[in-house]
């Protein structure tokens, strides 16, 4: 339940451990309930903080960055902190206002996708998995029939990835069975896509809409979860978060000829194919929603630390300057 500024400041007098308030501006419709509301705090090393709804009342506000098209509502008072958030890559956040001078040297700090945030909240995090859960790599070998499988909704994007696609079937020549808006497949009435591709495939395109640094999204973190190779085309550093050789990352070929060639080696391949699927499977990923609520908790813990008077001089340019990059690899 939010506070009022009465109630958060009785709270303030009360409590040794002084009580902090957050805000959310522009909430993003999708954000979880728990995350908008003080039971998000629980779970957390430091438990003192609250949501609160009156944004000068706040000690942080945590400003959604997409489709934001205001300039500051009112000038920062210099206690609160003014935390910009997204998790939406620069050619999609429509939030080109951060660059105008009346932004500059307003944002204290950042919490996004980006590890040079300073609050990172990736689109997962990656735990071990204990033995006895891991699976029986060699019986799901057996059930796959199929070659490489696409789930894809946006289909026209910056990266171009419909047309690495194209390309690299013109070189599997086999098809890429397409599921979603930009294909032609339905699994059928009630049927759950992914565990039809875990089950019956063997590989995975996991290919951004964006080329951006640290772009790294549930596209790669949640098919990671599934018993097959999957195959990555962005911006980000996917060894940060998966050994090396658990995924296929098209940045390691020179063209989709290349690519299709091992793709190729690794069906025909049982021992190489396995040993993707043996180097991953100790391992696990957690959702967004552990991520983000992670980075609130963090903003709580750093509220009740001695805050450092620092700020973005150009924030328009951390987020959009030589961040992202057109494809290079259409061959």
């Amino acid at each position: 339940m939010s506070l009022s500024i009465s109630n958060l400041g009785s709270q303030r007098s009360a409590s040794k451990a002084e009580v902090k308030g957050i805000a959310w501006e522009n909430a993003p419709s999708w954000l979880s309930t728990k995350l908008k509301n003080d039971s998000i705090f629980a779970n957390c090393e430091i438990k003192s903080c609250v949501i609160v709804n009156e944004l000068e009342a706040a000690h942080a506000v945590i400003i959604y960055m997409v489709n934001y098209q205001r300039r500051p509502r009112f000038p920062r008072p210099p206690e609160q902190v003014w935390i910009l958030f997204g998790l939406e890559s620069p050619p999609h956040s429509n939030s080109r206002v951060f660059k105008l001078p009346e932004w500059q040297s307003q944002i204290n700090w950042t919490m996004t996708y980006r590890l040079d945030s300073t609050i990172p909240i990736p689109y997962g995090e990656v735990f071990h998995r204990p033995f006895r859960e891991q699976p029986d790599l060699k019986q799901i070998l057996m059930k796959k029939t199929k070659l490489i499988a696409w789930v894809v909704s946006n289909c026209v994007t910056e990266s171009q990835r419909r047309k690495y696609v194209q390309l690299l079937q013109t070189h599997l020549h086999a098809p890429v069975h397409i599921y979603g808006r930009c294909g032609t497949l339905d699994p059928g009435p009630g049927a759950e896509v992914f565990s039809i591709i875990s089950e019956q495939f063997k590989f995975y395109l996991a290919l951004e809409n964006s080329l951006c640094v640290d772009y790294v999204t549930e596209k790669f973190h949640k098919r990671q979860n599934l018993n097959l190779i999957v195959i990555v085309r962005g911006g980000g550093n996917y060894s940060h978060f998966y050994p090396k050789k658990s995924f296929i990352d098209t940045n390691d070929f020179t063209t989709t000829e290349e690519l299709a060639e091992y793709i190729h080696y690794l069906d025909r391949n049982d021992t190489a194919y396995l040993e993707y699927l043996s180097n991953k499977a100790p391992f696990v990923a957690k959702n967004t929603f552990y991520t983000m609520s992670k980075g609130v908790c963090e903003i709580c813990k750093r509220l009740h630390e001695p805050i450092a008077p620092t700020c973005y001089k150009n924030i328009g340019n951390w987020w959009y300057q030589n961040t992202c990059h057109s494809p290079k690899d259409l061959l």
